[in-house]
């Protein structure tokens, strides 16, 4: 959680006046600001696939990870390349590589 503080400076010819503060606090939230994750061809049967930090956390603490691979069929499957989540943010997949898309995403 963190606390937001807001004035309000109204302005006129004459002058200005500036209000009290006023505080909210704000709950967690998920992450976002999330870029795709970058794929690297290694060689013909090895891809390098690197992620950065969600822009904005939004809650105490990192973010943790997991990396799934999207196969072409059937749609919509996904098959986990890490083993459960973690801070780790890379990683090298090798051998017969499936045509499908990666998505990184955050939990």
């Amino acid at each position: 959680m963190f606390v937001l503080r807001h004035q309000v400076n109204a302005t006129n010819g004459a002058g200005y006046v500036i209000s009290n503060m006023r505080s909210v606090t704000m709950p967690p939230g998920a992450p976002d600001g999330l870029l795709p994750p970058v794929l690297r061809a290694q060689s013909p049967y090895t891809i390098l696939i690197t992620w950065k930090d969600p822009a904005r956390n939004n809650a105490p603490g990192d973010a943790v990870f997991q990396l799934q691979h999207r196969l072409a069929a059937p749609p919509h499957a996904e098959k986990n390349l890490l083993n459960g989540i973690t801070r780790e943010m890379s990683f090298e997949l090798t051998g017969n590589i499936e045509i499908g898309r990666s998505a990184c995403g955050s939990l």
